[in-house]
């Protein structure tokens, strides 16, 4: 169900990457997703008439899939092939993964511990801690060339940069 639900917000996206600023998507993502998550721990606190609650809930998280898979999902290794430098792309790349992993390993391992409530608390705190961060540092990268964004990361001008 949620490969069907990711593969056709794909089919419907990959045409408006091509027009939509890569921070716009990237942040409409992240917030989307914030705003379906507060809105779950909510739910999960305040225990109300379950017969309304649930298909608000499930409402909520096909909400959320949507916006994940609208910049979260595949943004982050669209960023990552343009943000890096060619010389190091690769490597780059296998590290980021593999610090991917490792949290996804860490994450499933923790998660039976702290109550369930807990959980939406935590990953809406650190998807909060890593707007702001991107805010300030994630470079544009809509309509640019390798050479453009290189040099907007590395502070140099787009003629001084070897590829």
């Amino acid at each position: 169900m949620i490969t069907s639900a990711q593969t056709l917000i794909a089919i419907i996206l990959l045409p408006l990457i091509k027009r939509v600023r890569r921070r716009v998507l990237w942040f409409v993502s992240m917030f989307g997703t914030i705003i379906c998550l507060s809105a779950e721990l909510v739910f999960e606190v305040v225990k109300v008439n379950q017969k309304v609650i649930v298909p608000i809930k499930i409402s909520l998280t096909g909400l959320y899939l949507v916006f994940y898979f609208i910049g979260l999902g595949p943004l982050f290794m669209v960023i990552q092939a343009e943000i890096f430098p060619k010389a190091v792309k690769t490597q780059f790349m296998n590290i980021t993964m593999s610090i991917s992993w490792v949290v996804y390993i860490i994450t499933t391992q923790i998660y039976p511990l702290i109550p369930f409530w807990s959980s939406y608390a935590i990953y809406i705190g650190i998807e909060v801690v890593c707007a702001a961060v991107l805010f300030k540092y994630l470079p544009e990268t809509h309509n640019k060339t390798l050479e453009e964004i290189t040099a907007m990361v590395t502070k140099k001008e787009p003629n001084e940069i070897q590829i």
